[in-house]
């Protein structure tokens, strides 16, 4: 089972990320060679990071478990990249479960990815459906498996 982490991710020229326990010991650092970071994501189960960049992909990355005492992390090792924006990608979100993907670029371009593949086999994450929003510069995503009691009444 997974500890809880937390991380920090700085947007400028620092590109590492860096897992903290709460009680904020270091746990790991990736660094994640993207020349900029612009926002990261721990998955729902802890088990992988995903980091968006000035590049126009985004990396992820599996985080191994290991020993309570170092955080429930042995190792962080780059699971697969999500390439294919064509301008800077700013956020970055995963599924309840952890298949599904959602980013967002620099030009409010959407794009879904399913991600539950075969990674160690390098089998790559597949992109299941692209949004042009229109909207200029997006920064922040969410995804929602649309599960919550929902109170809203539909006509």
């Amino acid at each position: 089972q997974k500890s809880a982490l937390c991380f920090t991710c700085a947007n400028g020229t620092d590109t590492r990320v860096r897992l903290f326990t709460p009680k904020g010991e270091l746990v790991k650092e990736v660094n994640t060679n993207q020349i900029q970071n612009h926002s990261a994501t721990i998955s729902p189960s802890g088990s992988f990071l995903a980091v968006a960049a000035q590049l126009a992909a985004v990396r992820v990355w599996e985080i191994k478990g290991g020993k309570k005492d170092k955080g429930g992390v042995k190792d962080v090792t780059r699971a697969m990249d999500l390439p294919g924006h064509h301008h800077g990608v700013f956020g970055v979100a995963f599924s309840r479960d952890d298949s599904t993907v959602l980013t967002v670029d620099g030009a409010g371009s959407l794009r879904w990815w399913n991600v539950a593949v075969r990674y160690e086999q390098r089998e790559d994450a597949k992109l299941t459906r692209t949004v042009e929003t229109g909207l200029g510069a997006l920064s922040h995503v969410a995804v929602t498996d649309g599960s919550g009691d929902d109170e809203r009444k539909q006509d």
